[in-house]
């Protein structure tokens, strides 16, 4: 919590009360401003991407399962981490390990803008199988198509990202 900001507020507690306001009122006021800025600080930031027009599932933190919304939809979006897989339209994406990251940092300037790597264990009613997902490279089976379409977060170039920073959004198009 922002100590300034309390302190602020505590400031227009004693002025207010000797202005003839009567304390219990400011003392309300100010406790209201103070859990408002509470729940400013805690609002969760995190986006959704819809601008593909393809219904988005997202990895919860504590299970790696997903919650689609698919609404008799056959393509769906879901997000995986490396220890939170995903699954939705009866596919399981399992993210193993990172092989490669060669984006472009969004403080420098490229001439080529790279790809990610990253090894997955697909799981579907056919089996289980192993393979290497490419950056919006589509891979597909009998039973469905998955393209890796984002990776977050962003290149950095002064701070390397962590294994388990790692989100990897999948498109899941079931044929």
């Amino acid at each position: 919590m922002n100590r300034g900001y309390i302190s602020l507020c505590f400031l227009y507690l004693v002025y207010y009360s000797h202005m003839g306001i009567k304390r219990d009122i400011v003392i309300i006021i100010t406790l209201v401003a103070i859990l408002a800025f509470i729940l400013y600080l805690s609002a969760s930031t995190e986006s959704v991407n819809v601008s593909s027009g393809v219904p988005t599932a997202t990895t919860t933190e504590n299970s790696g399962t997903s919650s689609p919304i698919v609404n008799g939809e056959k393509e769906v979006i879901v997000t995986a981490k490396i220890s939170a897989p995903a699954e939705s339209l009866g596919i399981t994406i399992a993210p193993l390990e990172i092989t490669e990251d060669s984006r472009c940092p969004t403080e420098v300037t490229c001439i080529q803008a790279g790809t990610v790597r990253v090894r997955i264990k697909i799981i579907n009613p056919d089996g289980e199988r192993a393979l290497t997902a490419t950056l919006n490279k589509p891979i597909s089976s009998s039973y469905e198509t998955i393209e890796l379409v984002n990776v977050l977060p962003e290149a950095r170039a002064e701070i390397p990202i962590r294994t388990n920073e790692y989100r990897f959004e999948f498109k899941i198009t079931k044929l």
